[in-house]
């Protein structure tokens, strides 16, 4: 089991960035497309 936290700990690492990236992508091109719509609420 101390061999699989690491694991998931640099999974959620990446997954948090991603997201993170994708965001700051959508509000610096201003949300084109159907991104726009769903960003806007929040």
């Amino acid at each position: 089991m101390r061999e699989v936290l690491p694991a998931l700990g640099l999974v959620a690492l990446i997954v948090l960035g991603s997201l993170i990236a994708a965001a700051g992508v959508v509000f610096a091109t201003g949300g084109p497309g159907p991104e726009a719509s769903v960003e806007c609420p929040l």
